[in-house]
């Protein structure tokens, strides 16, 4: 499913017409998307936006700022001995930063690295991390318009501060975009389109008062709600089998218990 067919959808189980002339629906498609996607990347695990990418942590900052859109950070791993970068190669494929070995990070809250690692300008080699929040301005390159934007990143503090710079490895859940017409296809609306419309439409007949006692139909929210739930149940199960984490942390769906034979 792709956006427009998604629209075309939507359009027809809330009964909006085939246009867009309903200048009320077309605003609130990019809010329905939202509440969607919130909702099922929140609730469901899946081994698809599990992401892992490379960065360089510089010799002497002990904090590492991660990409704005990393939800969870699984771990932290970094390649030794430090300053071991190949250079870009003009001509061939680009080079790989899994230089060395990997040494993974351990993590530990904000306080105990403080309290361990006291002295910010004694360098080492980092073992530890911790993460905290960072607010981050963004001001577009000259020529000079208002600052545009605020970005809420996590960032990685590093202890001890690196010696040199390092190749850190991160993995963890990484937000896809959302569903638009400059995104027409999403995770979500390929692999599981139906769960997607059945969380769109909890929100869609919010938007059309069809939510309490005094809409039309006090029932029609809380029908597409039990649908959605079903079909996360149903969702979940198979992101957990392809996670590995089924039934004794088997890729298998749980099997039918044996009946006992009854005595003749």
């Amino acid at each position: 499913m792709n956006f427009y067919e998604c629209v075309k959808w939507l359009q027809t189980m809330l009964e909006v017409p085939l246009n867009d002339e309903d200048a009320n629906f077309t605003r609130i498609i990019p809010a329905m998307f939202a509440y969607a996607d919130g909702r099922i990347y929140r609730e469901l695990d899946f081994l698809q936006t599990t992401n892992t990418d490379k960065i360089v942590a510089p010799k002497g900052e002990r904090r590492l700022v991660l990409p704005s859109r990393l939800m969870s950070v699984r771990s932290l791993s970094m390649f030794t001995p430090g300053g071991v970068v190949p250079p870009p190669d003009p001509v061939g494929p680009p080079h790989t930063l899994d230089v060395g070995k990997r040494v993974d990070l351990e993590r530990v809250t904000p306080e105990a690295l403080n309290m361990f690692w006291p002295t910010t300008t004694k360098l080492g080699v980092p073992r530890q991390y911790a993460l905290i929040g960072q607010r981050t301005q963004y001001t577009p390159p000259p020529p000079p318009p208002p600052p545009i934007g605020t970005y809420f990143d996590i960032a990685a503090i590093l202890a001890p501060t690196p010696n040199t710079f390092y190749v850190i490895e991160w993995m963890g859940f990484l937000r896809p975009e959302l569903l638009s017409a400059k995104n027409p296809e999403t995770f979500i609306s390929v692999i599981y389109p139906e769960l997607f419309l059945a969380c769109c439409m909890v929100f869609g007949c919010g938007y059309q008062r069809d939510w309490g006692a005094q809409s039309d139909d006090p029932q029609k929210a809380v029908s597409w709600e039990s649908q959605y739930q079903t079909l996360k149940a149903s969702a979940q199960l198979e992101a957990a089998k392809l996670r590995g984490e089924g039934p004794s942390f088997t890729a298998l769906s749980p099997a039918q218990l044996a009946q006992q034979p009854r005595a003749p």
